[in-house]
């Protein structure tokens, strides 16, 4: 995961840094994760009342499996790098966000850290 993101990273230019792992944010994504397959209802976190984690970014992601090896791994972040394509690095509104919000969270500049 971590690699991905820090290659999308370093092709936007050199001012974009790499990211770090950060264990409470894959604790936190953990956390959720969870939840969610509780209610059966997948919802972001920060759309939720009373969620402790909504100054957390989200991308998420649905599979079948118990277990996430590398290829689902992989699968999972071609969505987001997908929408590479939409991307122009303008201002983002409700009409551009949809095509590149999961992609632009990935290479969001003043973004630091990461976890899953």
């Amino acid at each position: 995961m971590l690699p991905v993101h820090n290659s999308e990273r370093a092709a936007m230019n050199a001012s974009v840094p790499p990211l770090v792992w950060i264990d409470k944010l894959a604790a936190d994504a953990k956390t959720w994760a969870d939840h969610l397959v509780v209610t059966g209802v997948i919802v972001h976190c920060g759309a939720t009342p009373g969620c402790d984690t909504r100054e957390e970014g989200e991308n998420a992601w649905v599979t079948g499996a118990s277990n996430q090896n590398q290829t689902e791994q992989t699968q999972m972040l071609e969505g987001p790098v997908s929408e590479k394509k939409n991307y122009n690095g303008g201002v983002l509104t409700p009409e551009n966000w949809y095509p590149t919000g999961h992609y632009t969270q990935m290479v969001w500049k003043s973004t630091a850290q990461v976890g899953c």
